[in-house]
């Protein structure tokens, strides 16, 4: 079978990259998180990172077609709060270019959302709430049972997430795979100018329990506004339940926390994921 080349492409400016988060995630943030699962997952893959966040360019030689798939790490970017910022323009344009080099991508939570807004559809902010620390009983529709990126799986999941952005309209020829009820559409498939699909989902299936709890205690105050928490030392206690359940099999915890195999084990909680690349690597 010949090598897997991958392009792995980092939205998150450095600055970002070095908030306490991205540091308790070993430095590297958002993207460092995904190279690692992809390590895992498909080790004989040869993984090049861009990072758009800070402009950088592909090294000379390479074209967005030079790669057997792209994929799009989650950010702390919203398409909502910043529409006309010179960033998420950056984003878009890049995307766009992307959907017309003719290979298929993937993209989780911000990397869905981006994919929906650069191809014509919309996005806004949840009315309900944010989906955080989980996305409660996604159920695969008629489409999703039988796409190849949801084999194996069962009709109803739980999953990581932490966007308060939901899907308001899907570009042209969309597929819905999965949705709920508090987060909307959580799986799609877009067709691409290009030729190829886009596949995304709303949840982040490349991240563990500690990151999520990372990302509460770096964004504790936006959590506790949206009535999330009550206070910090709530946070606090989600973060210590979250890291233990992470290296531990504590059943209160589990219970407390209502977690299953769902989250805790990386072969259902990344399965998503590992089909996609099973699935451009025939």
């Amino acid at each position: 079978m010949p090598q897997l080349a991958l392009l792995v492409i980092d939205g998150t400016p450095r600055t970002a990259r070095r908030t306490a988060h991205l540091e308790a995630v070993g430095g590297g943030g958002a993207a460092q998180v995904l190279l690692e699962t992809l390590d895992r997952l498909c080790p004989q893959a040869v993984l090049t990172v861009l990072r758009a966040g800070d402009g950088q360019e592909l090294p000379a030689g390479l074209a967005l077609n030079s790669f057997n798939g792209i994929l799009w790490t989650g950010t702390d970017l919203s398409v909502c709060e910043t529409p006309d910022s010179p960033l998420i323009a950056q984003h878009l344009a890049l995307m766009r270019a992307c959907a017309q080099a003719g290979v298929p991508v993937f993209g989780s939570g911000w990397g869905m959302h981006l994919a929906v807004v650069a191809l014509g559809g919309e996005v806004t902010r949840n009315p309900l709430r944010r989906e955080f620390p989980l996305a409660r009983k996604i159920q695969l529709t008629q489409c999703g049972v039988t796409h190849p990126v949801f084999a194996g799986r069962t009709q109803s999941y739980d999953a990581l997430a932490l966007h308060a952005d939901v899907i308001e309209a899907l570009p042209l020829g969309s597929l819905i795979l999965a949705c709920n009820r508090t987060g909307g559409v959580q799986a799609v498939e877009i067709p691409l100018p290009g030729g190829s699909t886009f596949c995304g989902v709303q949840y982040l299936p490349e991240f563990d329990l500690r990151e999520m709890a990372s990302y509460a205690t770096l964004h504790q105050d936006d959590l506790i506004d949206e009535g999330l928490f009550a206070d910090s030392g709530q946070v606090a206690a989600f973060s210590r339940r979250a890291i233990e359940c992470q290296v531990s099999e504590r059943v209160d915890l589990l219970v407390a926390l209502g977690l299953d195999d769902d989250i805790l084990r990386d072969d259902i909680r990344q399965q998503d994921l590992a089909s996609w690349l099973a699935m451009i690597h025939r």
